[in-house]
């Protein structure tokens, strides 16, 4: 019996193995047939490549782990491949299809293959009948990711009551509270209400057209703010939010 049980799952095995073998193929003869060589535009290939760049960026990649290299196709076009080695805690396959999904969006084609035993993913990039770019995505258990320490705050949009104040408290952890106010003395107001143990607080002063307050960091409004801060609080602490534009 137990021979037999295993002459079946060689079995299923081998088929496996011939129909993953099959989709390579296939995938590689529609690959060749529908992406050539032929360029598009530069415009075309620079919103491609900055796609490609800030999808890698959202996993705190370090520059080094990123490599790319130019291939001249002819002499009117080149094709660059990107070498992204990859650490331990970053999947492969969800980097894949994040990319991808993104690529479709833009209405750009990709396709994915993955390299046995050591489960790489090659990422083909094409756009129209061209193939533009690759990634290869490689495992690297030398590599280091960056990791950025996430911070829980509390913010309100107007006075806070004790039970809210006693909410937070419940998540077993000194939370920061922002006062999001449009004005100083509002802001002061706010302050009063809070119990003697949470006088230690940030202020967000900016009225409903202000989206990025404190943005102008040396103007005489964001300092006369400061200093009216001060009449409430002896060393206040203001947020502060700088543009995307700069």
């Amino acid at each position: 019996m137990t021979k037999v049980i295993k002459e079946e799952f060689n079995k299923k095995k081998k088929i496996l193995v011939g129909l993953l073998f099959a989709c390579s193929i296939l995938t590689f003869l529609m690959l060749y047939y529908e992406l050539g060589e032929k360029p598009t535009s530069e415009q075309e290939v620079i919103q491609i490549d900055s796609l490609i760049t800030r999808e890698l960026a959202l996993y705190n990649l370090p520059p080094q782990n990123i490599r790319s290299q130019r291939i001249q196709v002819n002499p009117d076009f080149e094709r660059i491949v990107y070498t992204v080695r990859v650490p331990r805690g970053v999947s492969r396959t969800w980097l894949h299809s994040e990319l991808a999904m993104k690529l479709k969006q833009q209405g750009i084609q990709s396709m994915g293959f993955v390299e046995f035993p050591e489960r790489n993913i090659s990422i083909k990039v094409g756009h129209g009948n061209t193939l533009i770019r690759t990634v290869n995505l490689v495992a690297d258990t030398v590599a280091t990711r960056a990791f950025h320490r996430a911070y829980l705050y509390g913010v309100f949009d107007s006075r806070p009551n004790v039970r809210q104040i006693e909410r937070l408290s419940h998540f077993g952890e000194n939370i920061p509270i922002i006062l999001r106010a449009s004005s100083t003395q509002q802001a002061g107001r706010w302050l009063e209400s809070l119990p003697a143990n949470h006088r230690d607080i940030l202020f967000w002063i900016g009225g409903d057209d202000s989206a990025y307050p404190g943005s102008a960091f040396n103007s005489e409004t964001f300092l006369r703010t400061g200093q009216a801060l001060r009449s409430i609080q002896r060393n206040p602490v203001m947020m502060h939010f700088v543009p995307p534009d700069n």
